[in-house]
């Protein structure tokens, strides 16, 4: 450990000030406050260069603290939170998306012509009942091709005919609707 003399300290202190001194020269003016030879008129800088010596050896223990093992638990448990959170916020989104985009649970029934809803539900279920007829006529002339043809065409129909018996049931549930 190097000592140095008043006028030393004197000329390290202009050049500390002035922002011109060596990491070394700065080191040497740390161990000259932190003495007990300290000049009178230096005295006033020795809290200031204390301070710095404690200020280090704090940041060098808590450094010390944090291992490697303390960084990857925060960086670990920043992960998980983040992916919580982006999962809650996902699953809101598809909530509020299903939700508007959800069909309307009142009446199924619904025809649109030239654009125009049809709220008339006898005309839509005529309407309906008109193109099953073209579709079974459609579904006649095909019985003479082959039968692979009349295979697909026939699961066709069956599937088909569930909607006109329901046909059927909404024309009654009207009827009956009307009379009470």
């Amino acid at each position: 450990m190097e000592t140095i003399d008043r006028k030393r300290a004197e000329d390290l202190l202009e050049r500390y000030f002035e922002a011109q001194t060596t990491l070394q020269e700065e080191q040497l003016l740390r161990e000259y406050f932190s003495g007990a030879n300290v000049a009178p008129e230096h005295a006033v800088y020795t809290q200031m260069f204390c301070a710095f010596a404690e200020e280090r050896e704090m940041l060098n223990m808590t450094a010390r603290n944090f291992s490697a093992e303390d960084k990857f638990t925060i960086n670990s448990n920043s992960k998980k939170f983040h992916f919580r959170w982006m999962s809650i916020a996902v699953a809101a989104a598809l909530a509020i998306f299903a939700f508007l985009m959800m069909p309307e649970r009142g009446d199924s029934l619904k025809l649109i012509i030239d654009g125009v809803n049809v709220k008339n539900r006898e005309l839509a279920l005529s309407k309906a009942d008109i193109h099953m007829e073209q579709l079974n006529s459609m579904l006649g002339r095909f019985r003479d091709g082959s039968t692979k043809q009349i295979d697909n065409m026939n699961k066709m129909g069956d599937a088909l005919s569930s909607f006109k018996s329901f046909n059927k049931i909404l024309t009654q549930t009207t009827v009956s609707d009307r009379l009470e």
